[in-house]
């Protein structure tokens, strides 16, 4: 429904996926991440009629407060979750993003195949400055993991471990060319960790 409703509109320039859907690892539960390129004459009206788009579908429920955003996350029945990205046709230049996973679904002028294409030999270079905030963020969240569990205060110690997941590693995986999934994999290591942590 999302995707012939955009086709449907000339000017939308691209229709593109994302994470685990375009990955092939999305199961009855994964959200859908669609990404719209919008030629830039309507992409401001677009994002402006962002929570109102997706009402119009069918099993609709609620959409997310996401504020100062040019994005919308709508929810719709039974368990659904579609995260919509509005991109400005005059701004989408290759990224090392697009090295991750994409499927694309509609690109009559080619233009989201070029950026793929172009962004194939792209690295993610990180500066000093990100990174030493990225580490500082780790260790301080690794910190204050070991005190709340030491506390027993389990439930607030695994939040908090949920938030060492992506800072460190992100700039690593990218870096080399590889996705968030490398990552993930990386996540049962952690969690033995955090359960040595607790025994001690």
């Amino acid at each position: 429904m999302a995707v012939g409703w955009f086709k449907s509109d000339v000017s939308v320039l691209g229709i593109f996926l994302g994470g685990s859907v375009a990955a092939e690892s999305a199961d009855a539960y994964s959200d859908i991440d669609l990404r719209i390129v919008v030629a830039s004459e309507q992409h401001s009206q677009f994002v402006e009629k962002r929570r109102e788009i997706p009402a119009q579908w069918p099993g609709f429920l609620f959409n997310e407060r996401l504020p100062n955003t040019p994005h919308c996350v709508s929810h719709f029945l039974p368990f659904g979750k579609i995260d919509i990205f509005y991109f400005d046709a005059a701004r989408l230049v290759p990224s090392p993003w697009y090295r991750l996973p994409i499927r694309i679904l509609h690109d009559p002028t080619g233009i989201v195949a070029e950026v793929v294409e172009q962004s194939a030999g792209l690295t993610f270079a990180v500066r000093a400055d990100e990174l030493d905030i990225s580490i500082s963020k780790g260790l301080a969240a690794a910190q204050e993991t070991y005190r709340r569990a030491k506390r027993g205060e389990l439930f607030y110690a695994q939040t908090l471990l949920d938030e060492l997941k992506p800072p460190p590693g992100d700039h690593f995986f990218l870096e080399r060319g590889h996705g968030q999934k490398n990552l993930v994999s990386a996540y049962p290591t952690l969690t033995g960790s955090y359960q040595a942590l607790v025994r001690t």
